[in-house]
């Protein structure tokens, strides 16, 4: 079995702040999965087992939280 191993860190904000962020995994010949992994002030580390390698995975799909670029 796959795993997708993944870390989501929160910068400048409160330290009592905390949100669940989206994490779209798309695979080319099925639908796409959502993760949501729940992030403070501390890194949050995600495992997710997969069925098939995914052919992409986004963070925040459609800027769902809040996000300098």
């Amino acid at each position: 079995a796959l795993k997708l191993n993944g870390t989501v860190t929160l910068s400048d904000a409160d330290e009592d702040f905390v949100v669940m962020v989206p994490v779209e995994i798309q695979f080319a010949r099925a639908k796409p999965v959502v993760e949501w992994v729940r992030v403070t002030n501390e890194p949050a580390k995600f495992t997710v087992a997969l069925k098939q390698a995914p052919a992409r995975v986004v963070l925040a799909p459609g800027e769902a939280v809040l996000a300098r670029k």
